[in-house]
């Protein structure tokens, strides 16, 4: 399951790998849900964390879908973490950051690849061929334990 969207730097750096790597093991589904306008959203108010208003006024607080995927996929979510000025804010909520690949098997979650590869500080700039290459082997490693016999979150292959 492929959560992201069009616009996110990061995503369009992580689709094409994703890809590639479904092609090379036969894989011939990918889900997407486009979580753009589906999360939560907060900013900084005198010194207080609020939710951000969208452009009619309204709090943007996440859909009811997003809520339920928060609780389906809570155990392996990272915290909220509002980065402002360069000082950290922790939101006491979970988030589905963008991209994020869901490896599922049998219904359980056996993985997630949260955004790119840590080394990739500029969304901005195509992958190098090394930061390729290391995204390809993590999503590789996850369907290769997708085909096997015997996977879980709690139980490597």
């Amino acid at each position: 399951i492929y959560l992201g969207f069009p616009e996110c730097p990061w995503c369009r750096n992580a689709i094409s790998v994703l890809l590639d790597v479904a092609e090379e093991n036969d894989i011939k589904d990918i889900y997407y849900f486009n979580i753009k306008n589906e999360r939560d959203s907060y900013t900084l108010e005198d010194s207080k964390l609020v939710y951000e208003k969208d452009e009619n006024g309204n709090e943007i607080k996440g859909t009811k879908d997003y809520s339920k995927l928060l609780k389906a996929l809570d155990s392996v979510l990272f915290d909220y973490v509002l980065e402002i000025d360069g000082k950290k804010y922790e939101t006491g909520v979970k988030r589905i950051y963008a991209p994020s690949v869901i490896f599922i098997k049998d219904g359980k979650i056996i993985g997630i690849q949260v955004s790119t590869v840590e080394s990739q500080t500029d969304p901005y700039k195509k992958l190098t061929k090394d930061q390729y290459n290391e995204l390809y082997d993590i999503y590789t490693d996850y369907v290769v334990k997708m085909k096997s016999s015997t996977c879980s979150i709690d139980k490597s292959c």
